[in-house]
């Protein structure tokens, strides 16, 4: 019956477990000897590789047991000779080659040109990290070289934008592959470093190994180097390092990685200004208590000089002198009475000496303190300045900066009080010719 299935179908499962048995039972394929380019590698323990030829391309897995024995390490473009058996994956519907040893049968050209460019490169110092540079902690420009269509490029301003929005972002668009590629990113490059920027981010969004060849061309290393402005390498392949990624200040894989590295989010910038605002605060508190402690102890120390502190001292010290004066006396009666007149005679000739030196010791006091008395002070030209509290009371007035106009002031010289009202006040110290200034009546 036309359109009618002639017996029942088998399901995707029961297909793959065939095609896996035929090829089980294959002599062939299960002792085959294969000879191609490894392009792509994986090392998770387990090697994943592909292996390729001038048209076709076979999938390779290598299991921990013989990658272990292999007394050298696979890389992408080398050209190995692979013995091993085919196997079906049954759940992915997938086959690839199991391989159980692998012996180079040579490297490739293009691998061979690499190693030599590296070797080179290294010797001129350019992997060497003591060129390395730092990356800005709070980037604010920063530069991109990459494909202007490719996800690369979104996937940094998106990621930027979202971490800080004020910060400007500068993109060299360039070819990132093909002939011409080397020779744009390097002049990429070039542009962005003379933008004076914080940060450039090189790279694209992965690839083969022979599509990410332009990061591993001399041309681009050297402007990668001799760039003034720190360069994040984002090449995005996860299997090898480019030379671009070894000369880079800062290697990472994901263009969305290299965005995080070079932006710092806004929040950290506010709490790193928050903490700087509290240090400042602290050192300024910090800073008045020592000055409040200086001024007090100034002060005390003025207090301690003052002619009035001096005067209050000797009076202090003369009004002893009498009752010091009376004890001796008393005393001297007190021991001996038989020799009262004795003692009388050598107490009038005592307190004759003793009274001569008190008036001396008074008179140079008195003269002390009257060399010091503020009313000698006024005697010379001065004026002791009051002014009246609103609240009752009077306040002293020790300089120009607690006076305003109108105030009205009293003044008190040797001689008596005379008030005065403010009409104007200069704040100006004056040193030297008093001549060029306004005078003290005019300002009063």
């Amino acid at each position: 019956m036309r359109g009618r299935l002639q017996r029942e179908p088998s399901t995707v499962t029961q297909v793959n477990q065939q095609i896996k048995a035929l090829i089980g039972s294959d002599p062939f394929l299960n002792h085959v000897y294969v000879t191609g380019e490894i392009s792509k590698i994986t090392d998770r323990g387990t090697l994943y590789y592909t292996i390729k030829d001038d048209t076709s391309a076979l999938n390779c897995i290598m299991w921990p047991s013989a990658a272990k024995k292999m007394p050298y390490r696979l890389e992408a473009g080398m050209k190995i000779i692979c013995r091993g058996y085919m196997d079906v994956y049954v759940k992915g519907g997938s086959y690839s080659l199991i391989v159980e040893q692998a012996v180079p049968e040579g490297i490739g050209e293009i691998y061979i040109r690499l190693k030599k460019l590296e070797e080179k490169l290294r010797e001129e110092g350019l992997f060497d990290e003591k060129y390395k540079r730092p990356i800005p902690k709070f980037a604010a420009k920063i530069g991109i070289v990459t494909s202007p269509t490719g996800q690369a490029v979104l996937d940094i301003i998106s990621t930027a934008r979202k971490r800080n929005p004020y910060v400007e972002i500068f993109l060299a668009p360039a070819i990132v592959q093909g002939e011409r590629a080397a020779a744009s990113i390097a002049e990429g490059i070039s542009r962005l470093d003379a933008l004076n920027l914080d940060v450039i981010i090189v790279g694209r969004g992965g690839g083969s190994s022979e599509d990410l060849w332009a990061f591993n061309e001399e041309e681009v290393a050297w402007a990668i180097f001799n760039s003034q402005t720190p360069v994040i390498s984002a090449v995005g392949h996860t299997g090898d390092v480019s030379i671009a990624d070894s000369v880079a200040d800062m290697h990472v894989i994901t263009p969305t990685e290299a965005a995080v590295a070079a932006v710092s989010e806004l929040s950290e910038f506010d709490a790193l200004l928050a903490g700087y605002m509290d240090d400042l605060a602290n050192r300024m508190l910090s800073v008045t208590a020592d000055k409040k402690t200086q001024l007090s102890m100034r002060q005390l120390k003025l207090q301690a000089e003052s002619p009035m502190h001096l005067a209050d001292s000797y009076r202090k010290s003369l009004a002893a002198y009498p009752g010091k004066l009376y004890s001796a006396v008393k005393a001297a009666v007190v021991r001996d009475r038989g020799q009262a007149e004795k003692y009388r005679q050598e107490l009038r000739y005592q307190m004759q000496n003793q009274l001569a030196g008190a008036k001396t010791h008074l008179r140079q006091a008195a003269g002390t303190l009257e060399g010091r008395s503020p009313l000698n002070v006024l005697a010379g030209g001065y004026a002791y300045v009051q002014r009246d509290k609103k609240g009752g009371g009077a306040e002293r007035i020790s300089g120009v900066h607690q006076l305003e106009k109108g105030d009205v002031l009293k003044l008190y010289f040797h001689d008596g009080r005379a008030d005065a009202l403010i009409s104007s006040t200069d704040d100006t110290v004056f040193a030297g010719n008093r001549g060029d200034h306004d005078t003290g009546e005019e300002n009063a």
